[in-house]
């Protein structure tokens, strides 16, 4: 077919783009799904079985990591260097490996979870008596439905890797309305917590198999077989895998192990409060991803690939421009207007839910200075600089916890989450500056936007005063809606947190044209 490599043949300016666009349109779209669904579980389930589903969603990230071992990291340095069109043999080799190593690690798991199973439940999850059975449930379905799509990732995580990962958001978008639709179905006929975890599960099946065909779109070339099985490249992925494993086990513990150490301490309801916060704050720990991120790291080994070292710096430093911009406006809206959302959201009651949206929206938004270098470095194959500072900010964090969870309870887990993600995110950017030699005016990209941000405050605050302490949905949204309108045009106006070329790349990804038609 003439077009059929139209896809890999794209220029790698072209898919950052549509990577990106389509990232920040999941973002968009997707944005108000939890806030309808959290609120209704809540109500139909408790706070107690919405804290186990937390546990269990975070207990099966663990697993993943486990089971496979960084191999789509690995995978994602590796496939770049081959190109697709021509290597086929290659790219075939290093799917199908990964395919049959999942295969046989999803065995294992199985394995693991029939002898173990009941020690696990019972040491994360203190749930009273009336809840024990449903409890069971969520975590055995989970965690079976989790096994049999695990299967199938070690093919999917291939879109990431040719860098068209604008297939897998626009399937994000539509499977994610089409599982709030399925929970809240589930909710309203009365099949409480195991008909959203059964909504939830089998969503995410269905969102497999659709990346599936249109990997097959992509690259037409792939084939599944033993007889691609190359033990070469096996030991290859795993030496490398091994390596970006040590790092991604200590972001996610610095992500998740506050929940599982408050359930083993104290009561899934703290697990709850703490979901409730992340479930907000989250946003600004997403928006890396959001701004292209993940394709940051194949550019990066396609750039060192090419001996292009000047582009990866500019990358680095346009990238961290961006997510300052809008993880501090997150963040300080977060701050300024957290409280009465939560109290219009889900009523009184919440305060520690509160307590938990701020600190972790201010942790997560100085850890954000970690992310570029994180990912960067990475490409470049630095994975044992990652790799360490990664395992402090864990050690840390699973220290401070422990200690502070038990002598303060919710309030002590979320300052050691605080203090470990801060380190964790400034170890990194000191160690992508000393291999780079650059700073790229960093420090100018933080304040700026800071005081932009303060700018904010005083106008919405002028605004309050005026028209007293009233709230509603409507006057939130609005607020809302001024206090970004202000701190953008500070942001954009007045300190020029935006260059013209900033301003031009916005454009392009999004096709905004000027006066000329095209």
């Amino acid at each position: 077919m003439k077009n059929e490599w139209r896809y890999i043949e794209e220029p790698l300016k072209e898919k950052l783009k549509k990577n990106t666009a389509t990232m920040l349109l999941f973002f968009i779209t997707t944005f108000p799904l939890a806030f309808i669904i959290t609120p209704m579980v809540l109500k139909y389930t408790g706070k107690e079985l919405y804290g186990v589903w937390a546990l269990v969603t975070t207990l099966l990230v663990f697993v993943e990591l486990i089971g496979g071992l960084q191999m789509p990291s690995a995978m994602s340095i590796m496939a770049p260097k081959y190109d697709p069109r021509t290597r086929h043999k290659d790219i075939n080799e290093i799917a199908n490996t990964m395919f049959f190593y999942y295969l046989a690690s999803a065995f294992v798991l199985a394995l693991i979870y029939l002898l173990f199973g009941d020690v696990i439940f019972k040491m994360f999850f203190k749930v009273t008596p009336e809840n024990l059975n449903d409890s069971a449930f969520v975590a055995a379905f989970s965690f079976y439905a989790f096994l049999v799509n695990f299967v199938m990732l070690g093919f999917v995580y291939l879109l990431n890797a040719l860098n068209v990962m604008y297939f897998t958001n626009v399937v994000h978008i539509i499977i994610a309305y089409l599982r709030t639709a399925a929970m809240i179905g589930t909710l309203l006929l009365g099949y409480g917590i195991k008909g959203v975890v059964a909504a939830q599960m089998v969503s995410i099946l269905a969102e497999t198999v659709i990346l599936l065909f249109c990997l097959k779109k992509v690259y037409p070339a792939l084939e599944l077989s033993a007889s691609h099985i190359s033990v070469k490249k096996f030991r290859e992925m795993i030496s490398l895998s091994l390596k970006l494993l040590s790092s991604k086990a200590a972001v996610l513990v610095g992500q998740n192990a506050d929940k599982l150490i408050l359930g083993y301490f104290i009561n899934p309801v703290y697990a709850a409060y703490y979901q409730i916060g992340a479930s907000v704050s989250k946003y600004i720990s997403l928006l890396p991803e959001m701004m292209g991120l993940n394709s940051l790291m194949p550019a990066a080994s396609e750039l060192k690939a090419r001996d292009m070292h000047n582009k990866i710096h500019v990358m680095f430093v346009r990238v961290t421009r961006y997510i300052f911009f809008a993880g501090i406006l997150l963040c300080s809206g977060i701050l300024v207007f957290g409280n009465e959302f939560i109290t219009l959201w889900l009523g009184s009651g919440y305060e520690e839910a509160f307590l938990a949206m701020v600190v972790l929206a201010a942790a997560y938004t100085a850890s954000l200075i970690g992310y570029p270098a994180m990912n960067i470095l990475n490409g470049m194959e630095r994975v044992k600089e990652v790799m360490w500072a990664s395992i402090g900010a864990a050690v840390l964090n699973i220290v401070l916890s422990v200690i502070l969870t038990k002598l303060y309870g919710l309030t002590g887990t979320l300052i050691s989450a605080a203090i470990s993600l801060t380190a964790g995110g400034f170890a990194l950017y000191i160690i992508y500056r000393v291999i780079s030699g650059k700073a790229g005016g960093i420090i100018l990209a933080v304040v700026k936007p800071l005081l932009a941000a303060v700018v904010s405050l005083g106008v919405v605050a002028s605004v309050e005063y005026f028209i007293g302490q009233e709230t509603g949905w409507l006057l939130l949204s609005a607020k809302a809606l001024l206090f970004t309108a202000v701190y953008a045009g500070v942001c954009i106006f007045v300190f020029k947190v935006l260059d013209e070329k900033d301003i031009e790349l916005v454009k392009s990804v999004f096709k905004i044209k000027g006066n000329k038609t095209a």
